[in-house]
């Protein structure tokens, strides 16, 4: 059975019931990207179980504190990541969060020494994102920036793979109809998250 693990905030967790274990119950899932993926690959491949692990407010910081249990005993084959927006969001609004480049440090010492664990391990980092409407703000777009040009480089020097989501959100529609408050996918986005995510596993073929 392949392992197939998705980690983040409350975009990933997405009102999943962290009591909820069996696979096959949409509660363990939430009602999110997750939650549309495994629906179509539980289909054409029943060997695949899909592991929610997202946690609701998570910055870099609070998801690297629980990474023993919440990843490391999963002992994932494949290992998706949407990590981030929060370490600017909470940084202006309570002081929590990290600046780009200790966020970006701490991510990529997380997942390196993870995958020297797991040398097979399949690493794929999804690009974060926001509108500037709500309660997101025009000003965080220059930290935002930083850090999805260091995932995306990132990605690419340790050689794992990288999810574009903004600017395929940019194109799908107007922004209060995908992200309601500016960072939270309204069901119509997590469609499209869920679509990108599977053409990507579609085009690997790595089942």
């Amino acid at each position: 059975m392949r392992n197939l693990l998705f980690q983040g905030d409350s975009i990933t967790d997405s009102h999943r019931n962290r009591s909820q274990i069996d696979r096959h119950l949409s509660s363990a899932l939430g009602d999110g990207y997750v939650n549309r993926i495994a629906s179509e690959l539980y289909l054409s491949h029943p060997d695949c179980h899909v592991v929610n692990r997202g946690v609701a407010g998570d910055c870099i910081q609070d998801m690297i504190n629980r990474w023993e249990q919440d990843c490391i005993l999963l002992k994932p084959n494949v290992l998706t990541v949407l990590i981030g927006i929060n370490d600017t969001w909470h940084q202006r609004t309570s002081g929590k969060g990290d600046d780009p480049k200790t966020y970006l440090h701490k991510l990529d010492k997380l997942l390196t020494n993870t995958q020297s664990q797991f040398p097979d391990l399949t690493i794929c980092l999804m690009e974060i994102f926001f509108f500037p409407i709500s309660a997101a703000d025009s000003n965080w777009q220059p930290e935002v920036s930083e850090k999805q040009m260091g995932l995306k480089d990132l990605a690419k020097s340790k050689n794992w793979h990288f999810l574009p989501l903004q600017q395929m959100l940019n194109r799908a529609a107007e922004p209060k109809a995908l992200l309601f408050d500016g960072v939270h996918p309204t069901p119509g986005a997590h469609s499209l998250i869920a679509k990108e995510w599977l053409a990507w596993w579609h085009k690997l073929n790595i089942t």
